[in-house]
């Protein structure tokens, strides 16, 4: 992505004189075709430029530090490239995108055909009031929120057993807590194509693993 900012176009510097008319600076900023090589005509008063300026041509004139000149056709050719440059980043920031989560979707599948998960479940977050502060994305998440296996319905494994809606990890010990929207068991972080993510809480895929290895009882 390109980030470094598109030159201004060079101004010409306009000499109005030792007296400025008041009316002048009511006039600015000023459009209109340059119709003398050795200055424009504005409020009654020629300002004359530093160097010829170029007949014919559209200008714009400004009033600043200095008084300025800008060809219409440069500042036209700016906008044009200002613009083409951000569609150019536009595009490769929605490829990137793409291409994270074509690698995520990837990644998913690839995940649950090598750990296939034997009950009915969603992937889900802890919420975090701080996650839902007028500060925040309001989504929910913190810094160091992960994705829980979520259950949908009753499992028991030697001595872990849960009900239908609740984390894989731990209980859910109330309606708030971790689920201050109600968003829970909405399957909220499936893909439109029904691909969920990847777990990433190390207690729910340690679960797993053990569940893998050894079959568990309780399910349908």
């Amino acid at each position: 992505m390109n980030t470094k900012p598109i030159p201004e176009p060079r101004p010409v510097r306009l000499n109005a004189g030792p007296y400025i008319n008041p009316f002048l600076l009511r006039a600015l900023p000023y459009t209109g075709i340059v119709e003398h090589p050795h200055g424009v005509m504005i409020a009654g008063q020629l300002l004359t430029g530093d160097e010829p300026l170029r007949v014919g041509q559209a200008v714009r004139v400004t009033a600043g530090q200095y008084v300025e000149l800008h060809y219409q056709a440069d500042l036209d050719a700016r906008r044009l490239a200002s613009q083409q440059r951000q569609e150019m980043n536009d595009q490769q920031e929605r490829d990137r995108l793409t291409a994270l989560r074509n690698a995520a979707r990837r990644a998913s599948q690839l995940f649950y055909e090598q750990h296939p998960i034997p009950f009915a479940f969603s992937i889900e977050i802890k919420e975090r009031l701080s996650g839902l502060s007028s500060s925040s994305n309001g989504d929910g998440w913190s810094r160091n929120t992960v994705y829980h296996v979520f259950t949908y319905e009753t499992i028991a494994f030697g001595r872990l057993k849960r009900g239908p809606y609740q984390f894989l990890c731990s209980l859910v010990r109330a309606q708030g807590g971790a689920n201050w929207s109600d968003s829970l068991g909405r399957d909220t972080y499936a893909n439109d194509d029904g691909v969920r993510p990847v777990p990433t809480c190390k207690q729910c895929l340690a679960i797993l693993a053990r569940i893998e290895t050894k079959p568990a009882t309780g399910f349908p």
